[in-house]
């Protein structure tokens, strides 16, 4: 990052980074004069290297606050508690005390609303619940009709097919998108004219129209049938059948799921694959419709619910083993972001540093489970957990692949590079980070 001129910064990347501006817009700039008193604050590193004993803790007595209100307390699990601060550039705010409270699932959160627990939500979580509410004219409702939902559904590009475009293309083209907003936001929504925006906001153009406007559900879904079919590896549409009469036929394609080869020598494996979604009556019902949407490409999707409490680390977080096929995830209503999916590596300890190997096939990762920080190899189907280092009293950090993957090289806190075979069967040569003292293991 540089400064070019007044007000201009340049961002010049390492790598490429798509998402890069989205990602920018939610980085707050702090003022000066709320951390100017902390030491060392005007070097970045006081906030990246602060650990606390608990990771509960973490970074938690940095948390001060830029706006009307400095950050009070936070009780894991159960509320964020914030008061006004009385230094604020256009004066003390009118609230002195501001509670969030953390629920764990929209349902409870509803409750909270009705019984008085609470005085607002941010928003209802399920649509289906608004009309019951207006009619009880005890809870004041706005509805903002420019207000942007985002829901996705995010494929896994780790895991074969989801690489391919064109598979990711045909699970696109067959999502009946107009039919899962009316059905999941039982009515109380519109279809965004372009991707992601919602018609009325500054951003949203009316000029601009989803790429398949005006095509009928039977057209898309032989479009996503032709991609599928020229895909390698993937079993063809089979051919449409007479579900009618001889006199009067109606031909349609029977109820099929495909099969996919991906060349390692397992053969053709079904197309079948768990969607996991966040556990609320709205985003069960996202899930159905799509579920349904796929089977007409001969896509079998198993849409499986996920508590609320389990949403976030593993989602966005390059630290973890991502250990998921495809989700359903959506914002800003979903309630915590502290871990969503399964994953191999599910326990207590923690997980960092995952390095895949080049041929896709393993995968090298630090972890604290056996009580200090060794490099574990694991299978990527999740078999074959493996400790390399597995040393009591030296921490390991930093995995890397050989090109062949048949070696893993690691920094251990004794300041020596060690060179570990793969396949756990032993170290290969160790060399200090100085460049004395090589020594080589048959």
């Amino acid at each position: 990052m540089s400064k070019e001129v007044s007000r201009t910064v340049k961002f010049t990347l390492e790598e490429p980074y798509g998402t890069f501006l989205g990602t920018l817009e939610s980085v707050f700039i702090v003022p000066k004069v709320i951390w100017q008193d902390i030491e060392g604050a005007e070097d970045s590193t006081v906030f990246a290297d602060y650990v606390a004993p608990s990771g509960d803790q973490a970074r938690r007595e940095l948390l001060i606050g830029s706006g009307p209100f400095i950050f009070h307390e936070y009780v894991a699990d159960q509320h964020y508690w914030v008061k006004a601060t009385p230094y604020y550039r256009d004066g003390v705010a009118k609230m002195s005390d501001v509670v969030i409270y953390i629920y764990e699932t929209p349902e409870v959160a509803l409750a909270a609303l009705k019984t008085g627990e609470v005085d607002a939500l941010q928003m209802i979580e399920t649509p289906t619940d608004v009309p019951e509410l207006l009619a009880a004219g005890s809870i004041n409702m706005d509805m903002i009709t420019t207000y942007n939902h985002n829901a996705m559904l995010f494929m896994n590009m780790r895991y074969d097919p989801f690489k391919v475009l064109e598979v990711r293309q045909a699970i696109s083209n067959a999502i009946d998108r107009e039919a899962l907003i009316n059905f999941s936001q039982a009515g109380y929504a519109n279809m965004p004219q372009n991707v992601s925006y919602a018609p009325g906001l500054p951003w949203s153009n009316p000029d601009v129209a989803w790429n398949d406007a005006g095509l009928d559900r039977d057209t898309l879904v032989a479009a996503a049938n032709a991609l599928l079919d020229d895909v390698e590896g993937i079993s063809k549409t089979p051919a449409a059948v007479n579900v009618g009469t001889d006199e009067d036929p109606v031909m349609e394609i029977p109820d099929f799921v495909r099969t996919y080869d991906r060349g390692l020598g397992d053969g053709p494996q079904p197309m079948g694959y768990e969607c996991i979604y966040i556990d609320s009556a709205t985003y069960e019902r996202a899930a159905r419709i799509t579920a349904d949407n796929l089977m007409d490409i001969g896509i079998k999707v198993n849409p499986t619910p996920v508590e609320g409490s389990y949403l976030g680390r593993t989602l966005f977080s390059g630290w973890f083993i991502w250990d998921w096929e495809m989700s359903l995830f959506g914002y800003p209503s979903d309630p915590d972001f502290s871990s969503f999916f399964k994953q191999w590596s599910n326990n207590a300890a923690l997980d960092t540093q995952a390095q895949w190997s080049l041929d896709g096939s393993k995968i090298a990762f630090v972890s604290d489970r056996d009580g200090n920080d060794d490099i574990y190899v694991i299978n990527a189907d999740g078999s074959g957990l493996t400790n390399l280092t597995d040393h009591p009293a030296i921490d390991f950090t930093t995995p890397v692949w050989s090109a062949d993957g048949a070696f893993v090289e690691t920094v251990g806190s004794n300041s020596q590079i060690i060179v570990y075979k793969s396949d756990g069967s032993g170290y290969a040569w160790s060399i200090n980070v100085d460049g004395s003292d090589i020594s080589w293991w048959p």
